[in-house]
């Protein structure tokens, strides 16, 4: 503590030339004592002992070191120590600071006017004024601390509360093992409050909770930090943080550090789950599990910053989604648009989406995936550079360089029909089918792909090439294990490549319908129309139109079919049946035959009928 000699020396003259005035047991009046940036004084005094002073009428005013108010002390008595500069009573005492902003009152205290320090040691009740908020001019309810015990270091403008300590806000009730509370340079409102072990926090104003082990207030910005084992309970959500910090006037959160949240689906984050393809929709108290590295939750935006994985622990085998960062805006509870971007995983049982970045508009009802999305739809694998999920409907648009992959047992039998075998039965081979095209629209039902549409199929001694330069359609059986029903429009080209020349089929068409059974074990049914052309081994045949069905063993063509092969021409016949197991053909109407030159043979007789002709 600095002074100046000279103040030392009167300090000790006054009290000397005191002594010597006044009587042990002698009341006097305006009894005054200086130590530092403290006055201390009574409106009577008594010496008790050459050092120990009875006061009655106690003022104290200590001025806080930089700053241009000050506290004000006073108690009904007290002892006061002329040495030691301590007084101390088991009596009321009330301290209020000149601006009016702050008080403490309570019982039993003891005031170190040396070091500045006031200890309060029973029933102490602390007021504090909140600052004005801008815009407003009508002041805020006060904050009300009460403890068992406080110690007040009125030069570092510092008060610590100790034994059940509350502090309770309009908006909050705080519980904490001790409170520190600091006060700004030019004015005696609380700068911070700070909250020390078992910290619990209660909602007033609003329903909720919250713990940790160490609480910062900060009542100018209207917010609470909470670090150690944060913890919160909140009717839209539930959650743990390394740290947390909660804006009591807008309602936001951000929590950072191992963020841990319970969530319904109903909130923002859980509009992604409404939209993943195949989830039931949800209600208010279905639950999502969320952890992220920076959770930020605001009245129009909330923030997933950093390893976000999303569980939804109401769905059947806990739909996830995973991302690098999810910003959603929009109220909470009505969100517009989502975007996730880095890594984005949606999975939902079996069916899963991939790609670089996922945007969600809620008002189209749609998901537009970007960056290599890729997905996996019930056994189904496929890719694209685009791909656009429509909730309300739940189809999927791919676009550009799409691909999407069958079970090689999706195209159920073929009653041996010599197209679209190898995709029927991929005997011997465990690879998938793979459709290629510009452009595809997926349904739980089926699926359309357009512009450059190829299918190629593994079959035991096979490669199957199918192209439909246009457009191709197939829908699926009811469990959706296999193909139903097969619509390629034109022109059509199919072959199978890699096998004994005597087993190669080709077919040409405009347009192709295959239809298999409802389980989709058999194909039913076979249409090509025109023109068509067929080869099977080394006999070729053409018409108008081509038509199988599983009653009948043959391929029939009609519309001025022709068939050739190394020995004959069927010429000018109204159908052609081919039974191709046997490599036979029956020509039925006014049919012809042109016989080919045999190679030790000048020449061959032509031939010409009415009725079916082997």
């Amino acid at each position: 503590m600095r002074f100046s000699i000279s103040w030392l020396l009167a300090s000790l003259l006054c009290f000397a030339n005191l002594h010597a005035q006044v009587k042990q047991g002698a009341p006097i009046k305006g009894f005054t004592a200086s130590e530092g940036q403290s006055t201390l004084s009574g409106k009577t005094a008594v010496m008790i002992t050459k050092e120990l002073w009875q006061i009655s009428g106690l003022k104290i005013v200590s001025t806080v070191p930089g700053s241009k108010n000050s506290f004000i002390i006073q108690a009904t008595n007290c002892l006061y120590n002329t040495s030691t500069r301590v007084a101390q009573s088991p009596d009321e005492l009330k301290v209020v600071s000149q601006d009016g902003k702050f008080d403490i009152s309570g019982r039993g205290f003891l005031y170190d006017q040396e070091k500045g320090l006031l200890t309060i040691s029973n029933e102490v009740l602390t007021t504090v004024q909140r600052p004005l908020p801008a815009g407003k001019t009508n002041p805020e309810p006060p904050i009300i601390i009460t403890a068992g015990y406080v110690l007040a270091d009125l030069t570092k403008r510092s008060v610590l509360y100790q034994r059940n300590v509350q502090a309770k806000d309009p908006r909050f009730r705080l519980v904490s093992d001790q409170l520190r509370g600091t006060f700004s340079t030019n004015s005696q409102s609380v700068e911070t409050i700070e909250a020390e072990g078992h910290v619990d926090m209660t909602g007033l104003a609003r329903p909720g909770k919250a713990s940790a082990e160490h609480a910062s207030y900060v009542p100018a910005t209207e917010s609470i930090t909470l670090t150690g084992k944060a913890r919160w309970e909140l009717p839209k959500n539930t959650g743990t943080a390394d740290r947390l910090v909660w804006g009591m006037e807008t309602s936001s959160i951000d929590a950072l550090g191992n963020v841990q949240l319970r969530l319904p689906k109903s909130e923002s984050v859980g509009a992604l789950f409404q939209a993943t393809p195949g989830v039931t929709k949800s209600t208010a108290t279905n639950l999502l599990s969320v952890t992220t590295d920076h959770f930020i939750s605001e009245t129009n935006r909330t923030q997933l910053l950093g390893k976000v994985k999303i569980v939804d622990l109401s769905s059947p085998g806990n739909s996830t989604f995973i991302c690098d960062q999810l910003i959603i805006d929009g109220p909470s509870d009505k969100p517009d648009i989502a975007h996730a971007t880095g890594g984005v995983y949606i999975q939902q049982g079996t069916r899963i989406i991939t790609s670089d970045r996922a945007d969600y508009s809620l008002k189209a009802s749609q998901i537009d995936f970007q960056g290599d999305p890729a997905w996996s739809l019930d056994g189904r694998k496929g890719k694209a550079q685009f791909l656009s999920y429509l909730v309300s409907s739940n189809i999927l648009n791919a676009d550009k360089n799409v691909e999407l992959q069958l079970p090689s047992g999706s195209l159920g039998g073929s009653n041996g029909i010599p197209f679209l075998t190898g995709t029927n039965t991929a005997t011997g081979t465990n690879q998938n089918i793979t459709l290629r095209a510009q452009s595809m629209r997926y349904s739980t039902n089926g699926a359309s792909f357009g512009g450059g549409v190829t299918l190629s199929a593994p079959a035991a001694h096979a490669q199957t090439n199918f192209v439909a330069s246009r457009d191709l359609d197939i829908r699926f059986t009811k469990d959706g294990s296999k193909i139903a029903l097969l619509k390629a429009m034109g022109p059509v080209h199919f072959e199978t490549l890699n096998s004994p020349a005597e087993q190669q089929r080709r077919l040409d068409c405009f347009n192709l319908i295959a239809r298999w059974t409802e389980d989709g074990s058999l194909l039913e049914q076979l249409d090509a129309d025109g023109p068509v052309s067929l080869q099977i081994g080394g006999t070729s045949a053409t018409g108008q139109k081509l038509h199988f069905t599983s009653v009948s063993p043959y391929l029939e063509l009609s519309g001025n079919p022709e068939a050739i092969n190394p020995v004959a021409k069927i010429l000018n016949a109204e159908r052609l049946l081919w039974d191709w197991t046997n490599n036979r053909i029956a020509a039925v109407g006014n049919w012809k035959v042109d016989w080919k030159k045999p190679a030790r043979t000048n020449s061959v007789p032509a031939a010409s009928g009415a009725s079916q002709k082997p």
